[in-house]
């Protein structure tokens, strides 16, 4: 069976990343959502709460590429959810950084629905 992972900074996790992981589910059995730690986004919000009011397994990840975690733990797919073309185009630059690192995985772009293409952590 494939092993997927829904690649997030999520701080803090909110109704665009439950699409996502939502939508992840309805193709694969085994999903997570893995956080990554982001330089970039303050640490102030307790993501774990968050996780944990959706009853959704979760696993917070320092010091480590998305890539190796997924070699680590036989992880073949990643999930990253897409709300625009500036998303897409990020996206595709992690996709081809996490192929150099793991040839084994794959990325899947997910768009979100409409009502959260404008909703991003960073904004809330």
């Amino acid at each position: 069976m494939s092993k997927a992972i829904v690649s997030t900074s999520a701080n803090p996790f909110h109704f665009g990343h439950l699409d996502i992981y939502n939508k992840a589910k309805e193709i694969f059995d085994d999903v997570i959502v893995v956080i990554a730690q982001n330089s970039d986004k303050t640490k102030s919000i307790n993501t774990n709460f968050h996780l944990n009011a959706y009853n959704i397994p979760y696993e917070i990840v320092f010091n480590k590429t998305i890539a190796d975690y997924c070699q680590e733990n036989n992880v073949t797919h990643i999930i990253r959810g897409i709300r625009n073309g500036v998303d897409a185009e990020y996206e595709l630059k992690l996709d081809f950084i996490n192929k150099e690192l793991n040839s084994n995985v794959q990325t899947i772009f997910i768009p979100t629905n409409d009502i959260y293409s404008n909703v991003s952590s960073s904004t809330i």
